[in-house]
């Protein structure tokens, strides 16, 4: 498991009141290297949306200043996964809801 963390106070010292916006897209950012960067190295990789920060931290250790961002699960994919269930069909609209193609 990869944490993409943020240090609140650095940031709002070097950033200014626009912090906050700007480390969250940063961490976005730097996740999606993560998940450009895994199959090069043989990895597989799942984000993780969904836990408290409070909990990351405390797990982690980490100072109420370090801002759990991202969560990104890593690990080898097994060599022949089973086939993806069936997914939905996306409704895709041309120009207005309701128009559709």
């Amino acid at each position: 498991m990869i944490a993409v963390c943020t240090d609140t106070r650095l940031a709002e010292e070097v950033l200014g009141p626009s912090a906050d916006k700007a480390t969250i897209l940063d961490s976005g950012c730097a996740a999606a290297y993560l998940s450009l960067a895994a199959p090069a190295l043989g990895l597989g990789i799942c984000f993780v949306t969904s836990w408290p920060k409070e909990s990351v931290q405390g797990v982690l250790d980490l100072p109420d200043h370090i801002r759990p961002d991202v969560l990104v699960a890593v690990g080898h994919p097994i060599p022949n996964p089973s086939k993806a269930p069936a997914r939905f069909k996306p409704a895709v609209h041309r120009d207005r809801f309701g128009a559709k193609r």
